[in-house]
């Protein structure tokens, strides 16, 4: 209570009350995308426990960089502490990720790709096929 006061600012609870919540939202939001790719059964890769994890810290260093950029301009003394924030976050997103590989014994390696695409090796050999028929009759 007494920084508010010294800083001179009659609206700074308010103001204090509506950066929690909307701190609180984002990382909601954060969870919620996360869990919702998560869930996919299709994307082998992301179907696992630890997409929440890593998607959540991945999006709080990136706002951790954007706010650090910001402040940059805006207030430079707290640059240094939103860029180390960034920096712990992104360390243990990239711990997450050395991890990562003891989930994805179960994935064939191909899967990625014929499942983004959404079909299989034959049906790309038909539409091969296909287009190099078109293009011998020309």
């Amino acid at each position: 209570m007494q920084a508010f006061e010294l800083a001179g600012h009659e609206g700074a609870i308010t103001a204090l009350a509506f950066n929690a919540a909307g701190t609180v939202l984002a990382f909601a939001l954060f969870v919620c995308t996360a869990m919702i790719y998560a869930c996919l059964p299709f994307l082998a890769e992301w179907h696992t426990p630890l997409t929440p994890i890593n998607y959540t810290l991945l999006g709080g260093a990136s706002g951790f960089t954007l706010a650090a950029a910001l402040a940059a301009a805006a207030q430079p003394q707290q640059a240094g502490m939103l860029a180390g924030w960034a920096i712990v976050l992104l360390i243990a997103a990239g711990v997450v990720l050395a991890w990562r590989p003891h989930w994805d014994v179960h994935i064939l390696p191909a899967t990625l790709a014929l499942i983004l695409v959404g079909s299989a090796y034959t049906c790309w050999r038909r539409a091969s096929r296909a287009i190099h028929e078109l293009e011998s009759q020309k």
